[in-house]
């Protein structure tokens, strides 16, 4: 199983990006930061909990793609639960996933969920030495 863009390659490396650059990935985007907000959260980086508000933009990312289907037209289709995204700063984005293509043999045989929560605990621990 690849965590990332850098590990997919051939028709798997296309599918993901044809994905992320869909109209349906880019209304299941917005879907997922309004209904956040109608919640009554404010989405925020799961790392340094930098918010949507300040940021402007936060990533989204994907702990499953089981609810992303290609349609026999090749359009997408996006029914990820909202518990399949969280969201990141890009910075923390970026990081959690160089940590998971760099370790990836620490991660064998884990699913992307359990990847994700480990990387992130390491992140957000690192970020706190950090930060006073």
């Amino acid at each position: 199983m690849g965590f990332s863009l850098a590990r997919k390659s051939g028709a798997r490396r296309r599918a993901y990006t044809g994905y992320l650059r869909s109209g349906a990935w880019a209304w299941r985007r917005t879907r997922w930061f309004r209904d956040c907000r109608a919640a009554g959260a404010e989405p925020a980086c799961q790392v340094c909990g930098t918010t949507l508000a300040v940021a402007g933009t936060l990533d989204l990312h994907h702990t499953s793609y089981d609810g992303v289907y290609i349609n026999d037209d090749g359009t997408y289709r996006a029914e990820e639960p909202d518990t399949d995204l969280l969201p990141y700063c890009r910075e923390h984005h970026q990081d959690l996933h160089r940590i998971l293509d760099e370790r990836r043999g620490d991660y064998w045989g884990w699913n992307r969920r359990r990847a994700t929560a480990v990387v992130t605990r390491i992140l957000t621990r690192k970020h706190h030495q950090r930060t006073p």
